[in-house]
């Protein structure tokens, strides 16, 4: 089964990632009792990093690198276009208020390779430098033929991303500012979630038929129930203990709950086929990533300043996840058909031009 028909095959998969955009809304949006969710919320990254390691995977090693390059190519573009389309933004504030000023910091070299670049709204972009540093060292590992590197990696960088983040309490007080990193930073990049979530995602692809001969979906269910329960206790804990000043995105029991969700998702492959949540996630997930600080910030909001205006109503009800997902949602379908018939109609041309 070659790779695009594998994707087909699992459409539970893309209903999982259309509802990790959302959960990544939540993150950023408020909702109702959202904070209490982060127990779920929180997996929404590490699904990502999982799913696209599960999906790249091949035991045909020129395969995988062909993947791998596929994957690092595409991801560049967007990243290139997703840090443009926030410089555009920022200049469009910039001119039409000329009482505000170009929101571009300035940072240390070491940030920018962690991070990169912190444009308006777009700092939750890390997530797009981190995937591309991940395909980065599983594309030399693959060459190397050591591909099982990365599964060693992977205690490595979650005990890392655990004492830096959630359990930093463990260690005594670490200042990463002396590296020009904010703590946050320090616990969110390829190292402490991109390598060890990308590489759960390729050993369960690797042995996934050994995985589903020893669980059943009754064992997995048992324990994505289990690690739930454990998730809500830990992070409740957390909370008592030491409060909401604690930075890290992941706790200890949130890898596991992710990879329990996966594995539900492939022993009910088909699942959700057909749907529109499948559509979103197979299409549009990526992109409601991208988009949705400026759906928030910028589409919400001047749809609720145009209310205000017309009714001096302030409308803050709309600042909510659920309607920034949506406003997002209409966005991206926009944009995407557009670039589309712009393609078409570029090929046209050329076709034209060429006879």
């Amino acid at each position: 089964m070659n790779i695009v028909e594998q994707r087909k095959s699992i459409s539970s998969l893309y209903v999982l990632k259309a509802i990790c955009a959302f959960l990544v809304v939540i993150i950023h949006f408020p909702m109702k009792y959202g904070y209490y969710f982060y127990p779920i919320v929180r997996i929404a990254v590490p699904c990502f990093f999982m799913i696209s390691g599960y999906f790249l995977y091949s035991d045909n090693r020129e395969k995988l690198i062909s993947n791998l390059k596929r994957a690092l190519r595409k991801t560049l573009q967007v990243t290139i276009w997703a840090y443009f389309f926030y410089f555009l933004v920022e200049l469009f504030l910039f001119l039409i208020f000329r009482n505000s000023t170009l929101d571009i910091p300035s940072h240390t070299l070491l940030y920018y390779i962690v991070a990169g670049p912190s444009i308006g709204g777009s700092s939750h972009l890390w997530y797009l430098i981190a995937y591309i540093e991940t395909l980065i060292i599983a594309l030399i590992c693959a060459r190397t033929n050591t591909i099982k590197v990365l599964w060693w990696l992977f205690p490595i960088g979650l005990i890392l991303n655990l004492l830096i983040g959630k359990y930093s309490f463990i260690l005594p007080p670490i200042d990463f500012s002396v590296v020009g990193l904010p703590k946050y930073i320090a616990a969110r990049n390829f190292i402490t979630i991109g390598i060890p979530a990308f590489a759960v995602g390729l050993f369960l692809r690797k042995n996934i038929t050994l995985i589903q001969q020893r669980f059943t979906a009754q064992k997995i269910w048992i324990a994505t129930v289990v690690f739930l329960m454990l998730a809500i206790i830990e992070f409740a804990f957390l909370e008592v203990q030491y409060g909401r000043e604690n930075t890290g995105d992941i706790s200890f029991f949130t890898i596991p709950l992710t990879v329990c969700l996966v594995l539900l998702c492939l022993q009910y492959p088909s699942f959700g086929a057909g749907s529109y949540f499948s559509t979103i996630g197979r299409k549009y997930s990526t992109d409601i990533y991208i988009y949705h600080m400026f759906g928030g910030n910028f589409l919400v909001g001047f749809i609720g300043a145009i209310i205000y205006k017309i009714t001096g109503i302030e409308c803050l009800a709309l600042y909510n996840a659920p309607t920034v997902f949506v406003a997002t949602l209409i966005f991206v379908i926009v944009w995407q058909r557009c670039v589309e018939w712009a393609k078409m109609k570029t090929s046209k041309i050329f076709a034209a031009i060429a006879r």
